[in-house]
């Protein structure tokens, strides 16, 4: 594949089983920028993010992609192969492996200093016991540490208390143009994250509306609601 802009994302058509989830979404994005993934839920987010580092092509099947993507220089799923992109779940604890810093960093075979210098926690804390601040600084320190230059977070402030929201998103901004990644974030909470944002990427719904017509009362196994 031909240089690129870090991400390039041209007239991006995607469906499984006959079903369009996304249709026509183009995007491109470079080095420090926050793109800000927004839309109702059912819009495609997170399979834009899967799809976009990679693991639509490497884990599922059935899916028809259309269109252009090109992560540096490459198509998502030769860009995760050579570890450049990330995909962070909504249960940041899921993203990791072991039970405490330390562990994790053992079981990255990551020198210390190269995270500690981002985290600022004791190594020999429990993850379960971190801040959701702290575990955000890990597990980007851990990205970059591979390699990552795209980091795609699903949600990232779905656990995220208020008082802590605000600190999150600032340092995920400052550590994006710190490092030159290229973060993408798929959000609920529009109006607190739309300022952290160098880019806003809005999916609209494919599906067809549905209109309530009759709603009644029902046993089980009887229709309750008829949708036109």
């Amino acid at each position: 594949m031909t240089s690129c802009a870090q991400v390039f994302v041209e007239n991006l058509n995607i469906s499984v089983g006959g079903r369009e989830i996304i249709r026509g979404v183009s995007v491109d994005a470079g080095e420090g920028d926050v793109v800000c993934v927004f839309g109702v839920t059912g819009s495609g987010k997170t399979t834009f993010l899967k799809t976009l580092t990679g693991l639509v092509e490497a884990m599922y099947k059935g899916y028809e992609i259309e269109g252009e993507i090109c992560v540096h220089g490459y198509s998502p799923a030769e860009a995760l192969a050579r570890g450049l992109t990330a995909y962070v779940p909504q249960d940041v604890y899921s993203f990791f492996i072991g039970s405490s810093v330390k562990e994790e960093l053992v079981l990255l075979d990551v020198k210390d200093s190269v995270l500690l210098e981002n985290i600022g926690v004791d190594i020999d804390k429990s993850l379960y016991t971190l801040s959701d601040g702290q575990l955000y600084r890990l597990l980007l320190a851990s990205a970059v540490a591979y390699g990552a230059k795209v980091v795609a977070l699903d949600e990232p402030t779905s656990h995220v208390d208020w008082w802590s929201l605000h600190e999150v998103l600032n340092y995920l901004k400052e550590f994006a143009v710190d490092k030159g990644l290229t973060l993408f974030i798929a959000d609920h909470r529009v109006n607190e994250v739309r300022r952290y944002c160098s880019k806003v990427l809005h999916l609209s719904s494919v599906e067809e509306s549905c209109e309530i017509r009759r709603i009644r009362r029902g046993v089980v196994g009887d229709t309750v609601v008829l949708l036109k």
